[in-house]
């Protein structure tokens, strides 16, 4: 299929794991890059790697959806709370579904990563979103909540796949775990606290229906973004 040789192909193979370097093309620019580097001292390795284009959107892509899951994580309780006088057990439940349709997203880890591929799996992560908090947005009852709750195991589960292979397949050798904190302190750190601010200043001033209109407009941008900017990458790969 000529789709699936323009994606980004950095999947795993179970005989060989993430970090083998077969799991990029071999006319790959990244993949010439990440040999170039193997004998670079560890600073050039780390410097060079962040000024990649593709590395530059996958972490502008991952501080977006920091922010928006954020909001979320921050402030869909007091959203509860405040509309509908929702309970501790309503609110209890929707941690226990959320965690829950987690497992099966991890589980097929392989697979999904397989078939789907790290483009798509990111641009599903969006969609998934999306969807979720224009559901809160509209709900007039507090248990509506869970017909969108299953979502946060595709938007969170799918996100951090891609981003974990993306970054084993392309950093160079001896800097794989200063990237993984990099992604991490990204999409834990940086991006929630940002995310966090902003939700928080939104929630008060116009209400919590808007701070997830917003968002959802917030995270097609960065669809969009992604999406263009994956295409134009994908002409220097072939």
């Amino acid at each position: 299929d000529d789709d699936d040789d323009d994606d980004l192909n950095i999947l795993p193979d179970e005989d060989i794991g993430y970090e083998d370097e077969e799991v990029i093309d071999k006319h790959d620019r990244i993949s010439v890059l990440k040999k170039s580097l193997e004998n670079e001292p560890y600073y050039k390795k780390i410097l060079l790697t962040l000024l990649n284009i593709p590395m530059i959107t996958f972490l502008i892509i991952t501080f977006t959806m920091a922010i928006g899951q954020a909001i979320i994580q921050n402030f869909l309780f007091l959203f509860l709370v405040d509309e509908f006088d929702a309970d501790s057990t309503l609110l209890g439940l929707t941690i226990f579904v959320t965690v829950l349709f987690e497992i099966p997203i991890f589980y097929f880890a392989s697979f999904l990563l397989t078939k789907l591929g790290y483009k798509n799996m990111v641009i599903l992560a969006h969609c998934a979103y999306i969807t979720r908090v224009l559901v809160y947005s509209v709900i007039n009852n507090a248990w509506l909540v869970f017909t969108v709750e299953w979502l946060h195991g595709i938007t969170f589960g799918c996100q951090w796949l891609a981003g974990i292979n993306f970054i084993a397949a392309v950093t160079p050798k001896g800097t794989e775990g200063t990237f993984q904190g990099i992604y991490s302190g990204s999409y834990f750190g940086l991006g929630r606290a940002v995310g966090s601010i902003i939700g928080g200043f939104i929630y008060d001033i116009y209400g919590p229906r808007i701070m997830f209109i917003t968002a959802a407009c917030f995270i097609f941008i960065s669809l969009i973004f992604f999406t263009l900017c994956h295409q134009k990458q994908n002409v220097n790969y072939n």
